[in-house]
């Protein structure tokens, strides 16, 4: 009973994906391992790599058990570029933990996080602020955090698919039709992410 709360990489190429009901997985996937979830063990776990980041930063802003964002702006002189900071992280968290990392470097939250998935499930991704706009554009607006089922279908009526698309419209446009969402929706597109890391640490 239940359902998914993770797929491994093998689970996904037969179609299985997180939130799926277990039956069904069951019926995509016959032979896979199906393991009963240790919260309490991924807690401490993850409590372990946010102790690595800190080692790096001071800012850094939880997502979940297994994501955060980083704010290595201040960091830079300590260990070096964007991607030995990256490099060091990874190579700490698999030396020490015996676990990879997927790591992505950009000018804001919105690109980082885009490219670290993009990273997946082993690797790195820096996307330098010069090409965030050409780095965005091809993407599906799907790829935007925030962009749910709702906004999609809204914006597909507006014939608009790609983050390219979005960034060329009209701001006011997309508030008539998104309200308050849509200019932040355009100027997520347009790569003019202004969001900063909340650090979680007082």
């Amino acid at each position: 009973r239940g359902v998914v709360a993770a797929a491994s990489y093998e689970a996904r190429r037969f179609g299985v994906r997180s939130a799926m009901p277990t039956a069904t997985a069951r019926q995509l996937c016959p032979s896979g391992v199906f393991v009963k979830p240790r919260m309490s063990h991924y807690a401490a776990i993850s409590a372990e790599i946010r102790d690595i980041f800190y080692r790096y930063t001071p800012i850094v802003e939880p997502l979940s058990l297994d994501e955060a964002y980083l704010d290595i702006g201040g960091s830079l002189r300590l260990f070096g570029s964007a991607r030995e900071n990256g490099e060091g992280i990874r190579r700490d968290v698999r030396d020490e933990l015996d676990l990879v990392v997927s790591v992505g470097i950009g000018p804001g939250k919105l690109i980082a996080k885009i490219a670290g998935t993009k990273a997946k499930p082993d690797g790195l991704m820096i996307v330098e602020p010069g090409d965030a706009r050409a780095f965005l554009r091809p993407l599906s607006v799907s790829e935007i955090w925030g962009v749910g089922r709702v906004t999609e279908q809204r914006l597909l009526e507006m014939h608009i698919t790609k983050i390219g698309d979005l960034a060329d419209r009209d701001p006011a446009e997309l508030e008539r039709v998104l309200g308050a969402w849509g200019p932040v929706l355009h100027a997520l597109a347009s790569g003019d992410d202004l969001r900063t890391v909340e650090c979680d640490r007082g």
